[in-house]
């Protein structure tokens, strides 16, 4: 699906905000060919937006940007890009999926986006270990959060015992990181052959005990995966990170640079 109007009227409600957006993509079950438009269930459309700071933001030592809107197709989460860098260097897969979506949008100002989008493998290579720690780490963070009575997930919990949904990242965290270990990328579209388990899981389909014992042979399977990854991509190198790092800071000047030329700093 062509998500290029969704991302223009997302990229638009952030400018509203009074933000500089330069990159949007989509997040979520659109990339892992999950998502539904049902009576049942219907998936929301989420976004993460990266923005550049002011000039004047700089000067005035402002906090960088970190805050979640919404929107009737669902969420915006915006992220100063220094914020985003940062994560990225840390190998965290929920701001990785950004730049691995063909679902994205750049604007004016975000050239570095999409240099950024060709040194994900290198990044990956050289830092594949850490790619498997975060979604070690993500995968856990969903076990803990699987019946916590967030407000969003009581309507499951009292009908399941459990949200569903954090099993279904957890179980596609699981078989990103074995398709990473094969063939050293990162895959977001589900496997095919775990589809429909995915499915079962997001749709309530599998009971509370099951999804436990599940969850403790996903575990042996996650250890596994995370020592074979840590043995053939051990850390090399740290010049993909660097790199993303210069053309934020080429990104930052570069705007300075044009609010000044524009008199915008003065506003």
């Amino acid at each position: 699906m062509d998500y290029r109007a969704e991302l223009g009227r997302a990229a638009a409600h952030v400018h509203a905000l009074g933000y500089t957006p330069i990159y949007l993509a989509v997040y979520g079950s659109q990339n892992y060919g999950l998502s539904l438009d049902t009576a049942a269930y219907r998936s929301d459309l989420d976004f993460k937006c990266i923005v550049l700071p002011s000039l004047r933001d700089l000067v005035e030592g402002k906090r960088p940007a970190s805050l979640t809107v919404e929107t009737h197709e669902g969420q915006i989460d915006i992220k100063d890009i220094r914020m985003f860098v940062e994560a990225v260097c840390k190998m965290n897969p929920a701001y990785l999926e950004c730049l691995a979506t063909p679902n994205c949008l750049m604007l004016k100002h975000g050239q570095c986006l999409m240099e950024m989008r060709a040194l994900l493998p290198e990044l990956l290579a050289q830092r594949g270990a850490a790619f498997a720690h975060a979604c070690r780490g993500l995968f856990m963070q969903k076990e803990r959060q699987m019946c916590h009575p967030f407000p969003a997930a009581m309507e499951k919990i009292r009908a399941y015992g459990y949200d569903g949904k954090q099993v279904h990242h957890m179980y596609r965290l699981l078989r990103m990181l074995q398709t990473f270990a094969q063939t050293g990328e990162m895959q977001l579209t589900a496997p095919q052959d775990a589809r429909a388990l995915l499915m079962d899981l997001k749709l309530g389909g599998v009971s509370l005990d099951d999804a436990r014992a599940m969850i403790e042979g996903w575990k042996s399977e996650l250890e596994a995966v995370v020592s074979r990854i840590e043995r053939e991509h051990a850390a090399h190198g740290g010049e993909a990170a660097q790199r993303m790092t210069d053309l934020m800071h080429e990104a930052m000047l570069a705007y300075c640079r044009y609010e000044v030329r524009n008199d915008e700093y003065s506003r």
